[in-house]
């Protein structure tokens, strides 16, 4: 069976406090010991509260060579130089395709409750869950929450506004 079972959670509160988790089945036919990117912290799953959360999927060896998880958060960092936390999802997945040639998925959100998810494999499932305020309209696939917020689903392709 080849497997594509990666799992990653990120959060933020109202207080700005992320969390990140990333769990992995690892990679089929992986060398017996081999250690991935998922529990090296700042390379697949990432979390700091002055910088945001990230979890990643994809090829490990190419997430641990770029050390992607810290180079999204640091490019996103305050805004830096005007790059929103998507531009930096996207130009990070595009630099490691460029230069090792691999592939990937990301979730991150900032501390500001701003987001991306977006991936350079063929899919990747995802899930949305805000509680933004009424009156700022909805998602495409979204759903009302009882109590007041939205949730959103998706496989083939990040989450539109």
């Amino acid at each position: 069976k080849m497997g594509h079972d990666t799992v990653g959670a990120v959060a933020v509160d109202v207080d700005g406090n992320v969390a990140a988790a990333t769990s992995t089945g690892g990679i089929t036919y992986g060398m017996p010991g081999r250690v991935g990117d998922s529990p090296l912290v700042g390379l697949g799953c990432l979390a700091d509260n002055s910088l945001g959360a990230l979890s990643a999927t994809g090829h490990g060896e190419s997430i641990m060579r770029m050390a992607l998880g810290t180079r999204i958060l640091l490019g996103a960092a305050g805004g830096a130089n005007g790059i929103t936390i998507e531009q930096a999802v996207h130009d990070g997945l595009e630099s490691m395709r460029a230069r090792v040639g691999g592939h990937g998925g990301i979730i991150a959100v900032l501390p500001d409750g701003s987001f991306a998810i977006d991936f350079s494999t063929e899919r990747m499932a995802w899930g949305l869950a805000t509680v933004a305020e009424q009156g700022k309209g909805s998602l495409s696939q979204s759903e009302q929450l009882v109590g007041g917020g939205t949730m959103q689903v998706g496989i083939d392709a990040p989450p539109k506004e």
